[in-house]
């Protein structure tokens, strides 16, 4: 089995079992095996990744702002299950995508972090409700 069922992601060869928080139709893991809190966003980090997900998005009305949703915090949830070699350059590649942001946010060598940056955004609850999306009618179909 893949995962468990409200849980997160499982742990084995990948990596360690995290356990996830449910909110908001999200499950953004909380806790890694061993009772390590996920690794959290530096302020800077924060920032650099909201300034480079806002460039590359641009969410206009009704769309919140990227502050407004928990693309930050499902971002570092992306972190804390990575292996730490692509922790490292993940975090480092949104810190240069975030001073990049102003100048470049649509260079090529950004495509991957661009791709990361909406699927955080785009996940969030409030956008996926106001763009029409019910993820729980979803999860309602599949378990009939």
């Amino acid at each position: 089995m893949s995962g468990v069922e409200g849980s997160g992601v499982e742990g084995g060869a990948a990596g360690p079992a995290v356990t996830g928080v449910e909110g908001c139709g999200r499950v953004l893991p909380s806790r890694v095996e061993g009772g390590a809190a996920s690794p959290a966003l530096t302020r800077l980090e924060r920032r650099a990744f909201e300034a480079f997900t806002t460039a590359v998005v641009a969410p206009a009305p009704p769309l919140p702002p990227v502050r407004a949703t928990d693309a930050a915090e499902a971002f570092a949830a992306t972190l804390a299950a990575s292996p730490p070699l692509n922790r490292l350059g993940l975090r480092a590649g949104m810190l240069a995508a975030g001073v990049a942001a102003r100048r470049t946010p649509h260079h090529p060598a950004l495509k991957p972090l661009r791709a990361l940056a909406h699927f955080h955004y785009y996940g969030d609850p409030r956008v996926m409700e106001l763009l029409g999306y019910d993820a729980d009618a979803v999860v309602a179909r599949a378990r009939r």
